[in-house]
């Protein structure tokens, strides 16, 4: 079987604990969760270290600093030791049958990257919204390239996909250290522009996305790191 890492990062978040029950109790045992905690100042890695004593597959780290979210998904990446990952952030969590279902595509297809649904809650209303990856994950497709699917592009988001490790690590992809935001635009960019192999998979309900969390706060930071992260790739596509 398989080890698959579910790669968590944390930031002041006091509420991690349905993130990491749903990593848990996922179906599919064979799992190991990497909690990276970026120099929270609250009580968020004491109950990450509490968490962890109930299940010994999880592995916390505390970021000495406050580095930033591109950085601490690096941190996460080389402490993972599973042949395949996929990301989760500490405000949402998984469908208790993501890994599996994800996990069972890319062995059958033998592919790089499985797209699956990610559903969106907006967490005032507590109601199911439209999201906007619904009109690019609409259509299984198996073993395609992003020449056959040149959309897949527009999906910025990282979550709500299982990535081959070795890929990753052989094409040398990694988050860029020096930008702390915007990050997922980059990695999503440079993991398809490799030659991956994808499936979608748009009736696997792999991730739930609560609408209002960080990345729907805008700030100059954010706001200059998408555009240099941005910059980056149109130069890499010119």
């Amino acid at each position: 079987m398989a080890l698959v890492s579910i790669i968590v990062i944390a930031y002041n978040n006091e509420n991690i604990s349905t993130a990491l029950l749903s990593a848990s109790q996922q179906i599919y045992s064979n799992i190991e969760v990497i909690v990276v905690d970026d120099g929270s100042n609250d009580q968020t890695y004491s109950l990450i270290e509490e968490f962890a004593l109930s299940d010994k597959r999880v592995k916390c780290v505390k970021n000495k600093i406050n580095l930033g979210r591109s950085a601490s998904r690096n941190v996460g990446l080389s402490l993972s030791a599973g042949e395949y990952f996929v990301f989760l952030d500490s405000d949402d969590f998984l469908p208790a049958s993501s890994v599996k279902e994800q996990l069972d595509i890319a062995i059958a297809d033998q592919v790089d990257i499985v797209f699956g649904k990610t559903t969106a809650i907006d967490i005032e209303k507590n109601l199911e919204v439209s999201h906007y990856t619904d009109h690019i994950i609409n259509k299984t497709l198996n073993n395609i390239g992003v020449k056959q699917k040149p959309n897949l592009i527009n999906n910025n988001q990282i979550v709500g996909r299982l990535y081959k490790k070795d890929y990753v690590a052989k094409n040398n992809i990694r988050f860029p250290d020096n930008r702390r935001n915007a990050e997922d635009l980059y990695f999503n960019y440079f993991s398809l522009m490799q030659g991956a192999a994808v499936s979608t998979a748009p009736n696997v309900n792999s991730y739930v996305y609560k609408v209002g969390n960080y990345l729907n706060t805008g700030s100059k930071n954010k706001i200059c790191d998408a555009r240099d992260n941005l910059l980056e790739i149109l130069n890499h596509a010119i």
